[in-house]
């Protein structure tokens, strides 16, 4: 424990004498609600900082076999109030069955019965769940009716994420039919295929209310006709779109949501297709670029995670409404002084500080990498020293814990 070496009081003791107000406490914990590593480090302040970062530690639960769920309820179903207090904290609830691989684990449909029980227990025992993750799911189980009569009551659930999992059309359909207060529908590395069942009409003709879409590492392998692209063509509610560059699906869904999203993230897994990829390379990102900007008539926030590309000037150059964009966020990656070279960058420098971007009010760079923050910002307005001049660029330390989609 770290002492005060003047007067040998403990730091402990020191902030029991001069104690932050809770309110800054609780600010500071709040700042770090989506990194569970450092909130948990501040629990180990002292007891006020533990009774503020409490609710943030429990505000996730990880299921991945039935003995898990067993004593989730069992805790849950306490009567002792100090543990009754923290079903209300919990906001997100991933459930990890084992993978298809282990097959001695799973029933022969494919849905082990407890994740059956699970829907059914835990709607009333968390009354505040907004997040609900399904992972190595297989959802064509003899249980299929049954489950989706519970799912509807997770009334509380804004966000519904499907990872890892081959999933029937009509699946995903009675799935945003049951649940219809979901707004936000993330796909990562998911196969969609054509229905093998009867599904409700009613839930293939009902119309999600989905306004944020995330997809991933998504196969469509349905039917040109009333598959998958032709259901998401019924959406009109759709805000906002993340997906990665290799994606298949990106020119429908450009095309389909393009005209009216006022957020999209972009996220490039192949960073060699980026640099150095040749003349050929360059011609098919530069055609890229043109395509995918025009489609993006009406944005106003642009996000690109996990690369920071001098051609990035053709997409800016080629939006139909450049004056309507507010906001640019780059997420970087570099581990020397200078490792950026900033001729490369001069014509992105000039475009980001071009008075066709009007409306333009914040350039943020989101760093990951291991230099001090202070040396990245000199590093970042060295190399975009025009757009250092509008007094828009702002750098900040990027969280390795962040989902990117």
């Amino acid at each position: 424990m770290c002492r005060n070496s003047t007067t040998g009081i403990t730091a402990v003791k020191a902030l029991q004498q001069g104690p932050f107000p809770n309110e800054i406490v609780a600010l500071v914990v709040g700042h770090l609600w989506n990194s569970p590593r450092a909130v948990r480090a501040c629990t180990l302040a002292c007891h006020a900082w533990y009774a503020a970062g409490r609710p943030y530690i429990y505000s996730r639960i990880v299921l991945s076999n039935g003995d898990k769920f067993d004593s989730l309820v069992s805790f849950l179903r306490s009567p002792n109030v100090r543990f009754n207090v923290i079903k209300h904290w919990i906001r997100e609830l991933h459930v990890r069955t084992p993978h298809p691989s282990n097959a001695g684990l799973w029933w022969s449909t494919g849905c082990p019965y407890w994740v059956l029980r699970l829907s059914a227990a835990l709607p009333s025992l968390l009354p505040r769940l907004s997040v609900l993750r399904f992972e190595h799911q297989n959802f064509d189980s003899e249980w299929l009716s049954r489950f989706m009569v519970h799912l509807s009551k997770f009334i509380s659930v804004r966000e519904l994420v499907i990872a890892n999992t081959r999933l029937e059309l009509g699946m995903l359909q009675s799935l945003a039919s049951v649940m219809p207060n979901v707004r936000t529908l993330r796909l990562v590395n998911a196969t969609i295929i054509d229905s093998q069942q009867t599904f409700s009409p009613m839930a293939i003709q009902n119309k999600p209310q989905f306004t944020i879409l995330y997809v991933e590492s998504v196969r469509d392998n349905t039917s040109s006709e009333n598959g998958f692209i032709s259901w998401i063509r019924t959406w009109d509610t759709v805000q906002t779109l993340a997906m990665d560059e290799n994606h298949r699906l990106m020119p429908a869904l450009l095309g389909t949501f393009g005209p009216f999203i006022n957020h999209f993230r972009l996220i490039v897994r192949d960073k060699a297709k980026w640099v150095d990829g040749g003349t050929q390379a360059s011609n098919k990102i530069s055609l890229w670029y043109t395509t995918t900007g025009l489609a993006l008539s009406h944005v106003r926030t642009l996000e690109f995670f996990d690369v920071l590309d001098p051609t990035l000037v053709l997409w800016l150059r080629h939006l139909p409404s450049p004056g309507l964009l507010e906001k640019i966020v780059f997420r970087i990656s570099f581990n020397r002084p200078r490792e950026l070279k900033s001729e490369a960058y001069e014509t992105l420098d000039e475009c980001l500080a071009n008075s066709n971007l009007s409306g333009l009010r914040e350039i943020r760079f989101l760093y990951e990498g291991t230099l001090a923050v202070d040396l990245v910002s000199k590093e970042i307005q060295r190399v975009f020293p025009k757009a250092h001049c509008r007094g828009f660029l702002q750098i900040f330390m990027a969280d390795p814990e962040e989902k990117l989609l």
